[in-house]
């Protein structure tokens, strides 16, 4: 309920827009569950134009990679070509420690 109150407000910088907040459980987010989801929202006339993936790297690819980098891979350039051919911003996070820093 408070969510949809802060959407009304909101609307106004919004252009009209709306914001809608989807969870799919942590260890079950797959590339495909995401793209569902995309398709569903479109049937019901919302097209998204920013999209925000809280942490990719633990988005699954939904196939199967002899190592865990080439699935990360994948998931980043699928994420990348998703944006494209929806023409719309994907935003994430990834994580690194000291080594990958440098």
């Amino acid at each position: 309920m408070a969510v949809l109150k802060e959407q009304k407000k909101m609307k106004a910088m919004l252009n009209g827009g709306g914001i809608k907040i989807v969870t799919i459980s942590r260890g079950k987010a797959t590339l495909a569950k995401m793209e569902q989801e995309l398709i569903i929202q479109e049937k019901e006339g919302f097209i998204p134009d920013f999209i925000i993936v809280d942490y990719a790297d633990i988005l699954r690819s939904g196939r199967r990679f002899d190592k865990e980098q080439k699935e990360e891979n994948f998931v980043w350039e699928a994420l990348a070509g998703m944006a494209v051919e929806r023409n719309a911003h994907i935003m994430t996070s990834t994580q690194g420690n000291r080594k990958s820093f440098d």
